[in-house]
């Protein structure tokens, strides 16, 4: 009987994953890909963005630089690390963010909060807001991307945050539209999958409500179950 090598079936597999994705026309599911992909492969979480979605949040303040955003930016870093870390082997962001090549590969200066991690920003990737709110890069900016953090395929997060209000009783909630994608080092883009979850707790009425370190969490909490959705 023919032995055959075991990463030869691995990238074999790979292979069929692209082609399957592509035949589809599109990226498939994240659900999908995590039950066909090989064991435990390696990721990077290269990007996690979060936007302020139509402007709906009272003390967003300036996105990127406000306080309450950077509390709470790198712990969501976190999050998608711990979920994806049930089907992959994760390359932590905290050892390649400040790393020159990865800080080297062409990103967009889109008006989003961005985590830091090690005294480093964890750039924006794409080339339009778009993209950005897709959670959609270039071939060529994935392929640098996988190169820059030895990973076989990294994943693009954002999510848009809004405000959830009943209609009879008009309370309102926090609401996380979460975004992941996956790409592989021929720049393909193999997974994606976009949720939507509300926060647990009521933070106001009539959509009147306001981000601080009060309220924050149920965003957050909102957007990390979403991305626990997605693997289920």
């Amino acid at each position: 009987m023919r032995h055959v090598h075991v990463s030869r079936v691995l990238s074999a597999l790979a292979l069929m994953l692209t082609v399957t994705a592509l035949g589809c026309g599109g990226p498939m599911s994240i659900r999908s890909f995590t039950q066909q992909a090989p064991a435990q492969p390696r990721i990077a979480v290269v990007s996690v963005s979060v936007g302020d979605a139509n402007g709906a949040l009272q003390g967003w303040n300036s996105s990127r630089s406000s306080d309450v955003m950077a509390s709470r930016a790198a712990r969501m870093v976190d999050v998608a690390e711990q979920v994806l870390a049930a089907r992959f082997t994760v390359i932590p962001a905290a050892s390649f963010v400040a790393n020159p090549q990865y800080q080297a590969v062409p990103h967009y200066p889109a008006e989003v909060a961005v985590p830091l991690i090690n005294g480093a920003i964890m750039p924006v990737f794409g080339s339009t807001r778009g993209e950005v709110n897709s959670a959609v890069i270039g071939p060529v900016q994935a392929q640098a991307l996988c190169q820059a953090t030895g990973a076989e395929y990294v994943a693009v997060v954002h999510s848009e945050w809004g405000v959830a209000t009943g209609g009879f009783i008009p309370t309102s909630k926090a609401l996380a539209t979460t975004t992941l994608s996956i790409f592989d080092s021929a720049g393909v883009h193999v997974a994606r999958t976009r949720l939507q979850d509300r926060g647990e707790r009521t933070l106001g009425a009539f959509g009147a409500v306001v981000v601080d370190d009060n309220s924050i969490d149920e965003w957050v909490g909102a957007y990390g179950a979403s991305l626990a959705r997605m693997m289920q």
